[in-house]
């Protein structure tokens, strides 16, 4: 079970668990370092700790910082978030009740599960209901990605810049399957791709599983704009600076005020440190759209 955020002491006391880099639905072992980390960072015991004002998350290193949000206690690295979790019959009953559902499982799309309760229920109609982005969209969206990925502007993406692109996209694919892309798609031989190599290959080669991989990732709004945001955070740690967000606001929307735009990133910005944690933002952005 996913430990909620007001729960998140309850880590300290019972074996850890850890999202898998690849299968988020899968749980795994942190290793030594990540354990060492989130101990840390819960006792409040790290260069920087303020004893009398815990801090929301800490800068681990540049890149990778652990932290807690509305969903649990995290690890964000190379733009990829992890939640930490405990095995549920370890963690009381107490516990259990207060999260009973802390991660429903639920048949997404597919065939309803008789058996499901109304929780799972209710959370499949939410998937199927939920609003999609038409193709068009998210091919605009993939060149203007892959064109940010190509950094030394050759129209070429190198087995480097190809791994940054779909980290960044996907989010969820190893280096390994990098490598195979790289193998199947690249027509010339030269070791890298250019754009309409890329599109062949997803048009015509990709497997299955990067195909929802892809689909999955960049399958609504709020995907676009989160993956529009990991595309411009360079080191991957999940946080984009206060006044450049400002900035890039007052773009899309020239009718708001400064002291306007200045109130809603100083809202988001709970540590006050001038950095933003930019998942919570576009969550914070989607949520407010719905009310």
């Amino acid at each position: 079970m996913q430990v909620p955020q007001d729960k998140r002491t309850v880590l300290l006391k019972k074996e850890r668990w850890i999202q898998d880099v690849d299968e988020p639905d899968v749980w795994v072992r942190p290793t030594a370092k990540e354990d060492e980390w989130v101990v840390k960072f819960l006792s409040n015991n790290y260069a920087g700790a303020e004893p009398l004002k815990p801090k929301r998350f800490w800068m681990v290193c540049v890149g990778t910082r652990v932290g807690h949000d509305h969903k649990g206690v995290f690890l964000h690295h190379d733009h990829h978030r992890r939640y930490w979790g405990i095995e549920r019959a370890t963690a009381g009953l107490v516990m259990q009740e207060a999260c009973p559902e802390a991660v429903p499982v639920f048949h997404g799309g597919g065939a309803t599960d008789p058996n499901a309760s109304k929780s799972q229920k209710f959370l499949s109609r939410i998937y199927k209901d939920m609003p999609s982005i038409s193709e068009d969209m998210r091919w605009k969206m993939l060149h203007a990605c892959f064109e940010r990925a190509d950094i030394n502007n050759n129209g070429k993406l190198s087995r480097p810049e190809l791994g940054t692109l779909m980290r960044r996209v996907t989010n969820t694919l190893s280096g390994g399957t990098v490598l195979e892309i790289l193998a199947e798609a690249d027509q010339t031989g030269d070791g890298k791709l250019n754009y309409q190599e890329f599109v062949d290959w997803l048009k015509n080669s990709a497997n299955a599983k990067f195909s929802k991989a892809l689909a999955s990732s960049l399958s609504t709004e709020k995907d676009i704009v989160q993956a529009t945001f990991r595309m411009w955070d360079r080191n991957g740690d999940g946080l984009i600076d206060r006044a450049k967000l400002a900035k890039a606001l007052q773009k899309v929307h020239p009718d708001a005020k400064p002291t306007q735009l200045e109130a809603l990133t100083k809202l988001m910005d709970a540590d006050d440190n001038g950095q933003v944690d930019y998942n919570e933002f576009v969550d914070f952005l989607f949520s407010t759209k719905q009310k």
